[in-house]
């Protein structure tokens, strides 16, 4: 779900680049007034990347996620999540509840632009069961991937460590398998796909029973030790599984980032806004040895706090390896009647239209996270993105003409002011 705004210059991205090459920055002006915009962007592309979600599903996962009380709209399903004193807040989701909710409608919008799978980790009987692979990566593993998310226990009950290190090593493994297996029917060469990891996680990585001690405590509750409990991120003598196993997470990394698969990393919670040092550190150098760090923000990975940063993250991550299906405007063009797009697939005109009857539109105001549609957005139907995700080159221009409207203005999708 590639963003591409009217105005801009030039962007280039892994994969393809982007160029605009005659663009009028919008104005605020008397709606009166006709201002045009123009905007042209071509691009080329190889087949639909890959994107391999692994997903941390430990007990610290059972902690409180929403700031208030569960938003209206969002469903609490587990009965309540951990709060910092063992009790439980009935009114509020966990982590892993927004994680499901979240992750599950992304995966479902942008499943014709990505090839989806998931793996799950500390899955099993004991604290650092072995990681699991719940939907292997595939064309149609955006329907494997939301039913694990929904319904598979080792996602639903979250429990035990944080084997961080075994899951990236999972990663590597079935990407390799993946590429092996992915050629061309037809020609019986191997497809050209680019594949990604998404590490989201809550916590920092343990579960090594090699780990030599002393060592750092990786859990955010302490590490148990025979004279006491040892303050997490201090150092000390306890069971190897609870210390911080960062060096060979950061091997794993690095041999993805060898293997052509880059990493992306998304923290979960409050222990990643700022208040920890020691994490905020530990997924920053997971961010840049991946390949793929955060560019502008205040640190190298993508850290989310509540569901809206989640979902922001996520969306915004997709949108740097996949096709152009979701498209920024400079001001509000409310009035989908004023909006001329050209569009060529492969060298193909395609006619677009945005008519009141959403079976006949090919394009859309997109929807605001909150409610309503977008008066600054517009995203391609589901027909024109599967096009675009398996075309080999594009090209696209997008006219419009600005005019106001109430912020709080919903209505058809040609139309924000109605027919």
């Amino acid at each position: 779900m590639r963003a591409l705004r009217l105005g801009m210059s030039a962007v280039m991205i892994s994969g393809f680049g982007i160029a605009a090459c005659q663009a009028y920055n919008m104005e605020g002006v008397d709606p009166q007034t006709v201002i045009a915009v123009e905007t042209y962007g071509k691009f080329e592309q190889t087949k639909a990347p890959t994107l391999l979600i692994v997903q941390d599903r430990s007990g610290s996962m059972k902690a409180c996620f929403d700031p208030l009380n569960t938003p209206p709209g969002s469903v609490a399903t587990s009965g309540g999540c951990e709060l910092d004193d063992g009790s439980t807040d009935k009114n509020r989701r966990t982590r892993m509840e927004v994680a499901q909710q979240v992750m599950t409608k992304v995966v479902g919008r942008t499943r014709d632009e990505v090839r989806f799978g998931l793996i799950a980790y500390g899955v099993g009987a004991s604290s650092c069961g072995d990681p699991i692979v719940l939907a292997e990566p595939a064309s149609n593993g955006y329907q494997a991937v939301g039913a694990a998310y929904m319904e598979a226990p080792s996602l639903n009950k979250p429990a035990g460590g944080t084997p961080t290190t075994q899951a990236l090593r999972m990663a590597y493994d079935r990407l390799v398998a993946e590429k092996a297996s992915d050629v061309d029917p037809q020609t019986g060469e191997p497809n050209d796909r680019k594949r990604y990891v998404v590490l989201v996680t809550d916590g920092l990585m343990n579960c090594n029973t090699q780990h030599t001690t002393p060592c750092v405590c990786a859990s955010e509750t302490g590490c148990f030790a025979p004279g006491g409990t040892v303050p997490y991120g201090s150092t000390g003598t306890f069971a190897a599984e609870q210390c911080l196993d960062d060096s060979n997470s950061y091997d794993e990394i690095d041999r993805l980032h060898a293997a052509g698969f880059d990493t992306f990393v998304i923290g979960l919670g409050d222990v990643f806004g700022g208040q920890s040092v020691l994490a905020t550190e530990v997924l920053d150098e997971l961010a840049v040895r991946g390949g793929v760090p955060q560019e502008g923000g205040a640190n190298k990975f993508y850290s989310a706090g509540d569901e809206t940063q989640l979902q922001e993250s996520l969306e915004k991550i997709i949108s740097q390896i996949s096709a152009p299906c979701e498209y920024d405007l400079d001001g509000p063009v409310c009035d989908g009647r004023l909006v001329k797009i050209a569009l060529k697939i492969n060298g193909e005109v395609v006619e677009t239209s945005c008519n009141q009857t959403a079976g006949d539109a090919t394009w859309f105001f997109a929807d605001k996270p909150g409610g309503g549609l977008d008066e600054k957005r517009i995203v391609f139907s589901p027909s024109i993105c599967a096009r675009l995700s398996d075309a080999k080159g594009v090209e696209i221009s997008i006219r419009g003409v600005e005019n106001g409207c109430d912020a709080g203005a919903a209505g058809p999708a040609c139309s924000l002011e109605g027919p």
